[in-house]
């Protein structure tokens, strides 16, 4: 199996109101790294696995999208809280509608907040 990926960071706040930490529930800043794999059997004639300026083109969207806003705010956190773990699933599930199609069989999401916290989300591609 053959992968490749890409990392981005960004800057973003949250809040989890639902836990006990009082610093956790005030709205706080993280410098985010995401880092996004897709993986593959078969390599193209050119011997890659994917163009790999369309995964770069796809986590700027989302760099922009995620940049110096308030996470709380955005949809896709009206209904749970933006913890690393929801938050690597929306952008997986972003990027699942975008890599669907193309001789890929999966993708791995990692998310950071901070050298230590991490989270992640895989995603079968069909």
């Amino acid at each position: 199996m053959y992968h490749v990926g890409i990392e981005r960071a960004f800057s973003a706040e949250h809040s989890l109101p639902m836990l006990p930490n009082p610093d956790e529930q005030r709205p706080h800043r993280h410098t985010y790294r995401l880092q996004v794999e897709l993986f593959g059997d078969t390599l193209d004639d050119l011997g890659f696995l994917i163009d790999i300026t369309e995964l770069e083109a796809e986590l700027d969207k989302l760099q922009t999208r995620y940049e110096n806003v308030y996470l709380n705010e955005l949809e896709p956190f009206q209904d749970r809280a933006p913890t690393l773990e929801v938050f690597s699933d929306v952008i997986a599930t972003t990027l699942v509608r975008r890599f669907t199609g193309k001789g890929l069989c999966r993708l791995r999401v990692t998310l950071w907040e901070s050298d230590a916290a991490w989270a992640g989300c895989e995603r079968e591609l069909s």
